[in-house]
């Protein structure tokens, strides 16, 4: 039997990759894993490119024609010059095997770290303690890429591997109108359009689509925004957008999970970046 060639890699909230080393037999099995997501290349599947739309049809895949990163590729190609993961310190964003080209992706989250908990596991008529930090891999796929095709089936899953509002269509100057009426928001809808980008367009046809605007702020999400040097202030119960582009296209990108903390350093990131937030200094 030809050894399995262990091709398993973590990309952490930083951007930075980390090579995964396995067993013999475990990497035949996460292999597996992960290559059940070539259905998605099948010749047979119905592939469409994305526009926008947030929900993709009944067993149809959407891609968008991306570069990957070129750690990401590097590791891949070099997986022996490629730092090895540290669950204790690390944090993991994404998981992903490399095969034959393609590249399968899985999201994670801090709900897969068993890291400092109370883990039994059955052997020998008995339950024992996992006395060692470990990890979840999930039977599923989010998301694979293929020669310069990032292929999914859903949009919110793949946007937490890949940021994707880069591909949202810009919003027109009538949907730009139409977003400064809605009855939620307070904004200057002549400053909006004498100074509006292509950046600001993207991003309001993409908070217009998930209907964030709809749903009611609470004191805590008012109260992150702060942790960012975001002020969301409300009059009338409506969302005032401030009339500078640097603060309104932060808004938006707060207000669609843009940014957040990391689990366990606390850090503060943008997602778009995946830089690492530098509070302004105070006067």
């Amino acid at each position: 039997m030809s050894k399995a060639i262990n091709n398993f890699f973590s990309i952490l909230k930083n951007g930075e990759v980390r090579k995964i080393s396995l067993s013999q037999q475990l990497t035949r099995e996460i292999k597996g894993t992960f290559l059940k997501g070539s259905w998605m290349l099948d010749n047979n599947t119905v592939k469409t490119n994305f526009t926008g739309e947030l929900v993709p049809r009944e067993e149809e895949v959407v891609f968008v024609n991306l570069d990957l990163p070129d750690n990401i590729t590097h590791a891949a190609q070099n997986p022996i010059g490629t730092q090895e993961l540290e669950l204790d310190k690390d944090e993991i964003k994404t998981l992903f095997w490399y095969d034959d080209g393609n590249y399968y992706f899985q999201n994670f989250d801090s709900r897969k770290l068993l890291r400092n908990k109370s883990v039994l596991f059955f052997g020998g008529n008995t339950y024992n303690k996992l006395d060692t930090n470990a990890f979840i891999v999930d039977d599923t796929v989010n998301a694979v890429y293929s020669e310069g095709e990032f292929l999914f089936t859903s949009y919110s899953n793949a946007n937490k591997i890949f940021p994707l509002v880069e591909f949202f269509e810009a919003a027109t100057n009538e949907d730009l109108e139409a977003f400064a009426d809605l009855d939620s928001i307070v904004i200057d809808k002549t400053w909006l359009l004498d100074n509006v980008n292509i950046t600001l367009r993207k991003l309001i046809t993409y908070t217009k689509k998930t209907g964030v605007l709809s749903q009611k702020l609470t004191k805590k999400i008012i109260k992150g925004g702060k942790d960012f040097d975001i002020e969301i202030v409300q009059v009338d119960g409506k969302i005032t957008f401030p009339s500078q582009l640097s603060q309104c296209r932060a808004m938006l990108e707060y207000l669609n999970d843009q940014y957040y903390h990391g689990v366990v350093s606390g850090k503060k990131y943008r997602t778009n970046s995946k830089a690492e937030f530098k509070s302004k200094p105070v006067n």
